[in-house]
């Protein structure tokens, strides 16, 4: 049994999961330029092997991604390497992170602040976003409601990615007294590509579903104003209508208010 994001991050992007970070800068910026809102900075959360990083840096931003796990990282940088695009990789807990100069835009994309596992961990990472962002500034993020733990994700197990060379399982639990919902990876990945050899290994996710009315509050109480919170349909990655809590994946839009508690023009 492997940490999370140890071994998985040498096959992460094989598995086809960096395009949502892709997909969801484009929405982002998008929202954003129909507001006439263009970032010159920005930084990216729980970056992962970095594509919203990059993709935020080839549009011209100076960016800075930002993540725990160091083999997540070395992969990001390996990508940025061999493109030859130019981010700042810094690594650091999402709960406690600081950046030298503020950014006028901060994302963080595919669930990832459902594993902060406790409220209070959302209100600090939310004070660190708003600490990390100039006044006006933007944070951009999606989570999963409780209804996705407990419907999607409760008792479910499923192949997560299959090819010749590599098969990834999982299985899902949900605990309603703690809203949290543990899930095992289990991957077998052949060890050569024209060996009968398979290797075996594991990796435990856990993750804790959140009332949309509680993040915004969170927000709110950090100095941070929800403009839109949107669902996602994950079918044609676009937004949809108002989140809700029976939606499966929320979008939310938040500006940093002004130390005055206005927002700037």
């Amino acid at each position: 049994m492997q940490p999370p994001y140890t071994r998985y991050a040498a096959i992460y992007d094989r598995t086809g999961q960096h395009r949502f970070g892709e997909t969801m800068t484009e929405l982002t910026l998008h929202w954003l330029a129909r507001r006439n809102i263009s970032p010159g900075t920005a930084l990216d959360l729980a970056t992962g092997t970095g594509s919203a990083a990059l993709a935020l840096a080839r549009q011209g931003i100076t960016t800075t991604g930002v993540d725990s796990s160091p083999e997540m990282l070395d992969q990001a940088r390996q990508k940025a390497e061999g493109e030859g695009v130019r981010v700042t990789w810094q690594q650091d807990d999402m709960r406690a992170f600081t950046i030298a100069e503020p950014v006028d835009l901060v994302t963080c994309f595919f669930d990832s602040l459902n594993y902060l596992l406790e409220a209070d961990d959302l209100r600090r990472c939310f004070a660190s976003v708003n600490s990390a962002l100039r006044p006006g500034g933007w944070f951009v993020f999606d989570i999963n409601p409780i209804h996705r733990y407990a419907t999607d994700w409760n008792g479910s197990s499923d192949v997560a990615w299959s090819d010749d060379q590599l098969l990834c399982l999982f299985r899902a639990q949900f605990d309603a007294a703690t809203h949290r919902s543990p899930l095992v990876l289990t991957v077998f990945e052949r060890e050569h590509p024209d060996s009968d050899l398979w290797r075996r290994w594991e990796e435990t996710h856990i993750e804790r579903g959140y009332p949309l009315h509680e993040v915004s509050d969170l927000l709110d109480d950090a100095g941070l104003d929800v403009a839109d919170c949107r669902e996602l349909d994950e079918k044609t990655m676009k937004l949809t209508g108002a989140a809700t809590e029976s939606s499966m994946r929320a979008v939310f839009f938040a500006r940093k208010r002004h130390v005055d508690g206005k927002i700037p023009a």
